[in-house]
């Protein structure tokens, strides 16, 4: 079987990107059902395979920037009444999905470039008593700071354009809501590159509850994972709510979701 793989390599790697995105498509569903998930199907003693590795290093960068550009063009042109309507439509499965977030101390976000609008889920949590907060970039390495919130905060804009509380106190998050670029069918996303969220995950514990957040449209077969990329415990869409069950997104009722996360 690896000589097979080798054989195909060796065409495609003289080729357009076309075909080795096919073949990679191919090579990794098989490789998937062959190994464990913790493996990875480039580690071999094969220096055709080795030179794949190298050239799949040196490109997917390139892919994520382009599908960045691409759905974030595809989400600015939703038109308004669309966008109303499924932003209503993840509002009200926000609410009914989690009731649990009123008893957390929830991160939020500031809208940008399109993403769905959290205010009216921000407003019906602080009304029942949830501490909520929003990020704040300390540093271009480092994980996001969450700055408490609520309805007449004092506010500012940050570096990047982007509305954050102005100097309130600083709160230990157990719950956040993460915008996306995209999302794929193994729960991890598609964001703008900088890494600060999945930093911030990997630096709190216990890790918070994750809930993505992200149009339908936005939805992909795969983002291609790296090892540094945290998957979402729950992604909600206009759609449905998706459930991480066992590494890949299942679609389950409100009712269902609440059932996980009910008030204690």
């Amino acid at each position: 079987m690896n000589k097979i793989y080798e054989l195909y390599i060796q065409f495609f790697t003289v080729h357009s990107i076309a075909p080795m995105v096919i073949f990679l498509v191919f090579f990794f569903d098989v490789a998937r059902q062959k190994m464990d998930r913790t493996e990875r199907p480039w580690v071999t003693s094969s220096p055709t395979i080795y030179r794949l590795k190298c050239y799949l290093m040196e490109n997917w960068r390139e892919w994520r920037r382009q599908q960045r550009a691409r759905l974030i063009a595809c989400r600015k042109q939703i038109p308004k009444a669309e966008r109303e309507n499924w932003s209503e439509a993840i509002t009200s499965l926000l609410i009914q999905g989690f009731p649990v977030l009123q008893q957390r101390s929830v991160g939020f976000y500031s809208p940008h470039q399109g993403e769905y609008d959290p205010a009216p889920v921000m407003v019906y949590l602080f009304e029942r008593g949830a501490t909520l907060a929003l990020p704040e970039v300390i540093g271009l390495h480092q994980p996001l700071r969450f700055r408490k919130w609520w309805p007449d905060a004092p506010m500012r804009e940050d570096a990047y354009g982007i509305a954050i509380p102005h100097d309130t106190e600083q709160v230990n998050i157990d719950a956040v809501m993460i915008p996306m670029i995209g999302f794929d069918n193994q729960g991890y996303r598609l964001g703008y590159g900088s890494g600060f969220f999945d930093r911030t995950l990997a630096a709190i514990h216990p890790r918070p509850l994750t809930i993505g957040i992200a149009f339908e449209l936005l939805h992909l077969p795969t983002t291609y994972p790296h090892e540094h990329d945290i998957a979402m415990d729950y992604i909600v869409t206009e759609k449905t709510i998706y459930y991480l069950d066992n590494g890949v997104l299942q679609p389950i009722s409100s009712e269902a979701c609440a059932s996980m996360n009910t008030l204690k």
